[in-house]
């Protein structure tokens, strides 16, 4: 009985300690009118995910698409044999055509990234 009870409690708190704030991300977060590649017409939807695998959403840009995955193991499997120019950060991949310069790059980068934290630098 007292296992029970310790199981349940450090369950409890391991759900109450860990942030799962990154599920609440989408896309809409992410791109916006100023992120390099994107403009304020670029609406994401599940058509431009294609035949991706557990792909929820996705936005095509110029340069650059960014797709949205429901399971971290779903992101992961797009990518592991991928020949496309990828970045994947938890559920979210980016996949760059070669056309952007390595600022622009690190613009698409940055946004996606303070979408985490919060912050844009």
């Amino acid at each position: 009985m007292i296992g029970v009870v310790f199981a349940g409690g450090v369950a409890w708190a391991s759900a109450r300690l860990l942030d799962d704030s990154r599920r609440g991300i989408t896309l809409v977060d992410v791109v916006h009118d100023g992120v390099p590649g994107f403009t304020a017409e670029s609406a994401p939807s599940a058509d431009a995910c294609g035949d991706r695998r557990g792909c929820v959403e996705g936005v095509q840009g110029d340069g650059v698409s960014i797709y949205r995955f429901d399971t971290l193991d779903h992101a992961r499997q797009d990518v592991v044999f991928s020949d496309a120019d990828f970045y994947r950060s938890d559920r979210f991949v980016l996949e760059f055509d070669g056309t952007m310069t390595a600022e622009q790059r690190f613009g698409v980068l940055q946004r996606l990234e303070g979408t985490w934290t919060g912050s844009d630098d």
